[in-house]
């Protein structure tokens, strides 16, 4: 286990600890909300917390309490009517959740406070039982946000730039290996490393950003990462056979100088800020050869000419970025910066799993009006929060069986051995602490929460009232909401890896179809949704048992997901370089009876780029087609529970 998960889980489970004890200490009853908030945050949230993304999390809450109570107000007596509206409300909550890259966790708890709102159906009073759930809320959040700001405060600016100094490291050994060798798993690996990057950046406040760089600044590093990646891809495409080192004239000086530079960034990195950078590179071409050569070679060498340049050109710029972080008056260049939203919008899985949590509330619901169970409509609220972490995850109801089972077994020792034994606040508090601490440190994180829920069943209070009948009857709630979250991963939609991954697959050629064709509206939606799907045709495909599947299969998944990943960047770049090249009119069909005396260099080596595209995307689909073919679907379609 690494050291960061030890902190946190300290961190985590103290949080735990300080809830109960402060609460306990002025009489406050309700610890409930507050210990469940903070097992939420846990589980889906980041290692480390900043004071702006917890008032982000108070806001949530307090909006959730709002719009909770309001529907209150407007249907006092009118139960149907609220509990339609809620469920509307509740799952539009949830999607906007689920389609959150980020850390959803501000969605999850505005979507469980609006829902704790709801005093089993009970008018009187309910505005001040509404005002307390809120209250112990955000007493849980603030907790949780002051431990994690003064307890081993972690430097996300340093974790960004370790991260940065990963993928520059990545981009150098990829450029290394240009026309030498398939890059297809180094690309795999680059991909990887910009991921972090950008997830790393996005944990970040603005205040912690600007210790050494603005948010502007971050974005254009991101931005010139982005760029050198795309360039190094065109790069990888370029043939030995086209006689580049003939046409070049200080080609391996180009490829030194580049490196160099990639050096530079990893200096960077590490705080060297006294780095002497390198000026510009202009490409030098053999121009007294250039007769000898055929059209499309001639394009060729100028294309990888102007790639080469515009590598340096990035590299050496983001050099000059990092070197002035230190700077009163840090460095912006023209660099175009994509505008990116954290949200995905019109994913179809998200779609489908904000439907489940809508027939999961109403299930629930009938059941808790049917049967009237013990806690009400806790359980309601527990399985429509929770079905966020069940619906299209890796996270299996039924394995959420087995780690309840372990927790209640151990809450079930904690309640007849060791609480009623427990005599001073500090026991108290350290017994808290320890049973957040197997959870946080022993449990991977999603699954934490679900161990940890056992600490609601022990009925923690000033002065215990043991009787095993109503701990019996709190078990049963969290076994009632499970086994709905466990109905419902199966129908209507299965979520097996195996069914997944082929469904993804079906779905990735088809936008891939839609994207390599001019048809506005749906090429746009094709594109925009094309590397969010093979991202998830890879998350899935590591899901499935190696195992289940013979050696051949298994192996073709990975490496058909791998060139599945590249294919996707190749279409994208073509996209982007033939809606530049359509400015300068050069036409394919008359390419031999060129004059490329009228065109610039940057406009041939545009054309040239679409053509090689085009020509690596073939391969590259080629490539994906064959990988199928030695994939046994049959035995992926197998019935497995």
């Amino acid at each position: 286990m690494s050291v960061d998960k030890l902190k946190f889980s300290i961190k985590a489970s103290l949080s735990l600890a300080l809830v109960v004890l402060l609460s306990f200490s002025l009489g406050w009853t309700q610890v409930t909300p507050a210990l469940v908030t903070i097992m939420i945050i846990a589980s889906v949230g980041s290692v480390g917390d900043s004071m702006s993304k917890g008032l982000l999390r108070v806001i949530g809450t307090v909006i959730g309490a709002i719009i909770g109570m309001i529907l209150i107000a407007i249907f006092p007596q009118d139960r149907e009517l609220y509990l339609v509206s809620l469920s509307i409300l509740v799952s539009i909550i949830l999607y906007l959740a689920r389609a959150y890259r980020g850390d959803n966790s501000i969605f999850m708890l505005s979507a469980v406070t609006m829902m704790m709102m709801f005093n089993n159906g009970a008018v009187e009073d309910s505005f001040m039982y509404g005002i307390e759930k809120t209250f112990m809320t955000v007493f849980g959040i603030t907790i949780y946000t002051l431990v994690g700001i003064f307890l081993w405060t972690i430097s996300f600016k340093e974790d960004t730039i370790d991260k940065l100094s990963a993928l520059n490291l990545e981009q150098k050994i990829f450029f290394e290996s240009l026309q030498e060798k398939d890059t297809t798993q180094l690309w795999q690996d680059l991909l990887v490393k910009e991921s972090a990057l950008i997830s790393a950046n996005l944990k970040q406040s603005t205040n912690e950003l600007e210790e050494n760089f603005t948010d502007a600044q971050w974005l254009q590093v991101i931005a010139y990462n982005k760029k050198i990646n795309k360039l190094l891809l065109l790069l990888s495409h370029y043939k030995k056979e086209n006689r580049i080192e003939e046409n070049i004239l200080n080609y391996n000086s180009a490829k030194q100088e580049i490196l160099l530079l990639f050096d530079t960034l990893i200096k960077l990195g590490e705080g060297d800020k006294e780095i002497a950078i390198t000026k510009s590179l202009e490409i030098e071409y053999a121009i007294d050869t250039f007769e000898e050569l055929s059209p499309i070679e001639k394009a060729s060498v100028l294309s990888m000419g102007y790639d080469l340049e515009q590598l340096h050109k990035n590299i050496r710029e983001l050099a000059l970025l990092l070197q002035s972080s230190m700077s009163a008056k840090p460095t912006l260049f023209d660099i175009e910066v994509p505008k990116s939203s954290l949200f995905v919008w019109g994913d179809i899985e998200d779609i489908k799993g904000t439907f489940i949590s809508f027939l999961i509330f109403w299930l629930a619901t009938f059941l808790w009006i049917e049967y009237n169970p013990p806690a009400g409509f806790m359980i309601v609220t527990l399985a429509t929060a929770m079905s966020i972490l069940t619906t299209f995850t890796a996270v299996k109801p039924s394995l959420l069986m087995i780690v309840f089972s372990i927790s209640f077994l151990f809450a079930s020792f904690m309640y007849i051995g060791v609480l009623p034994n427990l005599h001073y606040a500090w026991e108290l508090g350290l017994f808290i602490f320890i049973y957040g601490m197997i959870g946080f440190y022993l449990m991977p994180a999603k699954l934490s929460l679900f161990f940890l829920l056992g600490i609601i069943t022990l009925g923690l209070a000033n002065e215990m009232n043991y009787n095993f009948a109503i701990f019996l009857l709190t078990l049963f709630i969290f076994y009632a909401f499970l086994s709905l979250l466990l109905l419902f991963y199966y129908i209507p939609f299965s979520t097996k890896a195996e069914d997944m991954f082929v469904l993804m697959k079906m779905r990735f050629f088809r936008l891939l179809e839609n994207s390599m064709q001019d048809r506005g509206e749906i090429q746009q939606y094709s594109l925009y949704h094309l590397l969010p799907t093979v991202t998830k045709m890879q998350f899935w495909s590591e899901q499935i048992e190696r195992k289940q599947l013979d050696f051949i299969s298994y192996e073709n998944i990975q490496l058909f997901v791998n060139e599945s990943q590249k294919l996707v960047y190749l279409v994208i770049l073509m996209q982007e370089y033939t809606a530049e090249n359509k400015k300068s009119k050069i036409e394919e069909i008359f390419f031999d009876t060129l004059d490329f005396s009228e065109y610039t260099n940057k406009e041939i080596a545009l054309f040239y780029k679409v053509l090689t595209l085009k020509n690596s995307i073939a391969q590259s689909r080629f490539t994906c087609e064959c990988y199928i073919q030695k994939i046994d679907f049959q035995e992926l379609q197998l019935e497995r529970f």
